[in-house]
């Protein structure tokens, strides 16, 4: 009937008006999805630097940065940063979180604070001491710090003992552990050496001539021909002299007006009596080892050019406690040098003159009275006294 059909083509009708509704909203649906998908996707966050930072224990931690983008823009300052990094030695996080409508990024920095620092131990009187057969060994003490823990003076350890009833060298290890594990180890060397303070220098202030000997050595040689103290020919010295410079460095033949290398002089004047002197210089100017091999060679090279001359090995001059001290000479170190050199005799088969016996004063410091104001070089009474005791010894 023509009811019927009119109803039939109104529920057509509704059911297009419906269906375009339906497609509508899909279409807008999914426009909304891709535009979501495509912000989240276009979303990105990268961290500068490595992911995983370590800091040593009081290192200051530095933001290495970040760069956030979303939809080809910076956003890097909208980015969030939360830390619960402390100064404390452990693991901790940084995160890193952008918001962007319904979606969130977020990056992760590790932070490891760790101590791998060791503690420091400072010896009182250094590392080398010097102390006379019989005296006490009286430990001068020493101090111990780390970067986290503060003072440990009271947790080292001292390891060894000094004998000194026996000539010898002695070691004496001190060792500290932090709170994180790190061991820290210092040696103190003790040398005990023969005591000879107290023989009288009454022979050696007064009176005596010019001895029959050579002297090898530095400005303090130099200084004792011209004060009248060591005859024409027999002091070859040049200024700064040591034990390394001797090999190659030429010095003056005071008196001859020449000049030429010691092992050169030593072959051309063949004398009798040789007195070598390392000088101050071999303590300051070359290493340990430089000086154990220089001291070596030149000892070698004399004895192969000369092999009849009688050569001593003369101790490195006492300083005092005043003076400029411009060369930063230090009395405990020549005082160590000064036991290298009594060893150094004795293993080749020379003797050696302990000068700075009879030019101390009861310090252990140069005699002030034996010295021009520099503390270093000996005045005309020290160069009296060195040439007597000399004499006195070979």
């Amino acid at each position: 009937s023509c009811y019927t059909r009119g109803v039939e083509v109104r529920i057509l009708k509704n059911n297009k008006v419906r269906i375009s509704i339906i497609v509508i909203i899909i279409v807008i649906l999914l426009s909304l999805f891709s535009i979501f998908t495509y912000s989240y996707f276009s979303m990105n966050m990268s961290l500068v630097g490595d992911s995983t930072i370590t800091l040593n224990y009081g290192e200051k931690y530095k933001e290495p940065g970040f760069k956030a983008t979303v939809l080809g823009k910076n956003t890097s300052k909208k980015v969030r940063v939360k830390s619960n990094l402390k100064k404390d030695v452990g693991n901790y996080m940084i995160v890193y979180d952008y918001s962007f409508l319904f979606f969130k990024i977020s990056k992760n920095r590790n932070i490891k604070v760790v101590d791998k620092e060791k503690p420091i131990i400072e010896l009182t009187d250094g590392e080398l001491i010097q102390i006379y057969q019989n005296e006490s060994y009286n430990e001068p003490g020493f101090k111990a710090t780390d970067n986290k823990d503060g003072d440990l003076s009271e947790k080292v350890e001292v390891n060894g003992s000094v004998d000194t009833s026996t000539i010898g060298e002695y070691t004496l290890e001190y060792t500290v552990k932090d709170s994180s594990g790190n061991l820290a180890k210092i040696q103190r060397k003790v040398s005990v050496i023969k005591d000879d303070r107290y023989q009288s220098n009454v022979n050696y202030i007064n009176g005596g001539s010019n001895g029959n000997f050579v002297i090898v050595g530095d400005s303090n040689i130099k200084n004792m021909y011209f004060n009248g103290y060591v005859d024409s020919g027999k002091a070859w010295a040049i200024p700064c002299l040591h034990a390394q410079s001797m090999q190659s460095t030429a010095v003056n033949i005071y008196g001859t007006n020449t000049q030429m290398t010691i092992v050169e002089a030593a072959s051309t004047y063949k004398p009798d009596t040789l007195v070598l002197y390392f000088g101050a210089f071999s303590t300051v100017w070359i290493s340990e080892a430089e000086f154990d091999q220089s001291a070596a060679t030149i000892i070698n090279e004399i004895k192969r050019v000369s092999p009849n001359t009688k050569i001593y090995l003369l101790s490195i001059l006492p300083i005092t406690q005043y003076g400029p001290n411009i060369n930063n000479f230090n009395q405990k170190t020549i005082d160590y040098y000064n036991t290298k050199i009594s060893k150094i005799a004795a293993s080749n088969g020379l003797s050696y003159l302990n000068a700075q016996s009879v030019l101390k004063d009861d310090a252990g410091y140069g005699d002030t009275n034996y010295y021009v104001d520099d503390g270093y070089h000996l005045n005309s009474d020290g160069h009296r006294i060195l040439r007597n005791y000399i004499n006195a010894n070979l």
